[in-house]
């Protein structure tokens, strides 16, 4: 990370990364704007510094201004790179891409991040049951639209890469969080027991 600049919506980032992975055209400049949008509702956006990209031609609430007062705290550590969200009032850690490296290349990119519990709902549109388990098991969904008849576990008619995380303390307290990941280019999702989520997408 080579800058942190606040802003009038929350934080921008500069990111140089200095080794490359094993992708072919990777992007190694990238800025990270961070929206403190909402009390309830944090903004992340990755993109490349240097070269304009698609990105989806849909509106999204635009806040120009950051919220004072929130009920999560954003952290960033510069080595290795990564961001941490937590909520306030109890502690748990909602967001945290600590798990795996970034990989942003010109048609692959992966981002992770730990889960609050391995319980989760949403991630549709596939046939499954309501409460997504992965206490003790990997889970690959697909995320690409096609027309066909419904059959367990294959990617259906719809794509909604949007999911809410159960979080459980040790005093019973439950809280919930959602995540949504705006993109429309075909994905898969990798949830694993650690428990943590995968997001691959090939732009």
């Amino acid at each position: 990370m080579t800058s942190n600049e606040s802003t009038a919506f929350g934080q921008r980032l500069t990111i140089v990364k200095q080794q490359s992975t094993y992708m072919p055209n990777e992007i190694l400049n990238l800025t990270v704007d961070l929206f403190y949008e909402t009390a309830q509702r944090f903004r992340l956006r990755i993109y490349d510094s240097t070269k304009e990209r698609f990105e989806v031609p849909l509106e999204v609430p635009v806040v120009k201004t950051k919220v004072n007062v929130t009920d999560y705290e954003v952290s960033v550590s510069q080595a290795p790179f990564a961001i941490l969200v937590k909520r306030k009032s109890t502690g748990v850690t909602i967001f945290d891409t600590n798990v795996a490296p970034l990989i942003y290349a010109d048609q692959f990119i992966k981002f992770s991040s730990y889960l609050s519990s391995p319980f989760l709902y949403g991630l549709g549109e596939h046939q499954q049951p309501l409460l997504i388990n992965v206490t003790n098991q990997w889970k690959r969904l697909t995320f690409w639209t096609r027309d066909t008849a419904p059959a367990q576990h294959t990617n259906l008619y719809g794509v909604h890469p949007f999911h809410i995380n159960v979080e459980i303390k040790t005093d019973m307290l439950t809280n919930f969080h959602g995540q949504f990941f705006l993109n429309s280019n075909a994905m898969d999702i990798d949830l694993q027991p650690l428990p943590a989520i995968s997001y691959t997408t090939i732009g």
